[in-house]
């Protein structure tokens, strides 16, 4: 081979280097549209079975129970409590399915606003834009992520994540047949609760449960011992296993003030002085039911709410 030919064969390839690169792209884009279908209902699955476990489980209870009133009930004022139920679990069905389906087809919107933004990049031949390959890859990556390396992870940090007190650094105060109240230790060594200090009680949401509020304590993610590590106080009222307590099972809005404020007289006991209470997300909304009940009103001082599900107008707008 000549020099000059020698020369020109690096070039030769330059010239066919984008056209291969392409077709390779051409050829990965059938796989990974398939496999961004397949995790994308995957995830949508699993985020229905959610809901449905737990719907088919109650459903199991409340037919057990029925199946022993039926016999004691007139006929006709359970046909007409089993209607009222079935409409009023028809407008939560209808509510529920409609506010997925807007959030569904905002994000898809947006999708496709992006999709058909990247097609021009490629038709265009626009090297600074996200090319249609480049949007197809990242939604085949991101729907893996959601789908599969997501529930993974979560589980990878079983051991670490929420509260779990039988390994220390929580101290047990004082428990009733619904709640028990833990004090939240540091877990910075160097800090020391500072017992003079004004302690601040916390409850957690129903729904979400405790543990959302100790997310991971070790890395410093962790809402209760955000307090702590500053010397705080900090105090969490914990509902008991409703599975294993009867009395959680049948708990009113009474039973809880009556709770709350004998955890409080025990916090207040133990430093001198009235507290903080602090309700995050449903726990917010007891919490202001116990202060409006005026039971705490020489036990509490201060109210904070994170995320409560309080309005305390009438106005469209807030509503």
């Amino acid at each position: 081979m000549s020099e000059q030919q020698k020369s020109q064969a690096p070039n030769i390839a330059k010239v066919f280097e984008p056209g291969l690169e392409t077709g390779m792209r051409m050829f990965n884009t059938p796989g990974e549209l398939l496999s961004a279908a397949q995790n994308y209902w995957l995830a949508l699955l699993r985020y229905q079975m959610d809901f449905y476990f737990p719907m088919f489980k109650a459903m199991r209870y409340f037919n057990n129970v029925e199946s022993l009133r039926i016999m004691t009930e007139n006929p006709m004022d359970t046909v007409l409590q089993y209607t009222n139920l079935l409409q009023y679990n028809g407008e939560i069905f209808s509510l529920g399915q409609l506010n997925s389906l807007e959030a569904a087809l905002d994000y898809h919107a947006a999708d496709v606003r992006k999709a058909f933004s990247a097609w021009l990049n490629s038709f265009n031949g626009d090297q600074n834009g996200e090319s249609l390959f480049d949007f197809i890859a990242h939604n085949a990556g991101a729907t893996e992520i959601m789908a599969q390396r997501l529930p993974q992870e979560i589980k990878d940090i079983a051991d670490e994540y929420g509260f779990h007190f039988e390994r220390g650094g929580y101290e047990l105060i004082a428990e009733t047949d619904r709640f028990m109240l833990y004090q939240v230790l540091p877990t910075e060594k160097e800090t020391e609760v500072r017992q003079d200090g004004k302690p601040i009680l916390i409850v957690h949401p129903y729904v979400l449960g405790a543990d959302i509020l100790a997310f991971l304590p070790s890395e410093n993610k962790s809402y209760v011992h955000c307090f702590a590590n500053q010397g705080i106080p900090t105090y969490f009222r914990i509902l008991k296993d409703i599975g294993k307590n009867p009395a959680v099972q049948a708990i009113t809005l009474e039973d809880d003030i009556r709770d709350m404020k004998f955890f409080c007289e025990k916090i207040k006991e133990r430093h001198g002085r009235t507290l903080t209470l602090n309700g995050y997300c449903q726990g917010g909304l007891i919490t202001l039911a116990n202060l409006l009940s005026g039971e705490l009103d020489d036990l509490v001082d201060t109210h904070l709410t994170c995320v409560a599900p309080i309005d305390g107008t009438r106005s469209p707008g807030f509503a």
